[in-house]
């Protein structure tokens, strides 16, 4: 009569891609110690970066705004008993957006160019990414569930048994996002360009993403 026990193993699934998307993360800040004028003021800064991604080719409704805040400003001092508090400074909006293109260093410049030129100086960042995520990430589970059934194989023929079917499948909640930053941290082009200066030349080669998944898989084991 055959005896059935457990065996249980952790599979690794691993994949390296070349990017073939790009981000820019873009952020506007506006402060003004009246709530409804930095709220104007954030609205008119992000028509004018609208409109100036648009003369790329950019279509506006593909400028996808990612946040938007209002903080209170104040600042700390020091009162006639020496004592220090706090007094309102003003309203800070903050709008987050961003827009998405291939890899194409040729259009990152201009958009680079773009940013520089806008008299409101908004920071950008820029990261890699792959277009399609779902492939990529099914792609990991197989590789990670090859691995365990390897695994899995090698200690039940170590152990004198034979491999049974799959009892349990258990794999983390977070999938992989396949990003890589080409430009992590925000950065400020201040103005730098006039009106008429020439687009930038960028020369950046993204690396491959790699990304990896485990999965803990339970196969019964039979013993003769």
């Amino acid at each position: 009569m055959n005896n059935l026990r457990m065996i249980r193993v952790t599979g690794t699934g691993r994949l390296s891609l070349p990017p073939d998307r790009t981000i820019v993360y873009m952020e506007l800040t506006d402060s003004n110690k009246d709530y409804a004028k930095v709220v104007e003021a954030s609205t008119k800064h992000t028509g004018e970066l609208k409109d100036a991604l648009s003369e790329l080719g950019f279509d506006r409704d593909k400028i996808k705004t990612i946040g938007f805040r209002v903080d209170v400003e104040k600042e700390g001092y020091q009162d006639d008993k020496h004592c220090w508090r706090e007094r309102f400074v003003g309203y800070k909006a903050v709008h987050s957006a961003k827009v998405e293109f291939g890899v194409d260093n040729e259009l990152l410049g201009r958009v680079m160019t773009v940013l520089a030129k806008l008299p409101f100086n908004p920071t950008f960042s820029i990261t890699y990414t792959i277009r399609d995520l779902d492939k990529a990430r099914k792609t990991l589970l197989t590789n990670a569930m090859k691995d365990a059934k390897e695994k899995a194989h090698v200690l039940a023929k170590a152990a004198g048994a034979k491999l049974g079917p799959v009892s349990r499948i258990v794999y983390g909640d977070e999938m992989p996002n396949f990003v890589a930053d080409g430009m992590p941290r925000m950065a400020r082009m201040d103005n730098m360009l006039a009106k008429g200066a020439a687009p930038l030349k960028v020369d950046i080669n993204p690396d491959d993403i790699t990304e990896e998944e485990t999965v803990n898989v339970v196969y019964e084991m039979i013993l003769d």
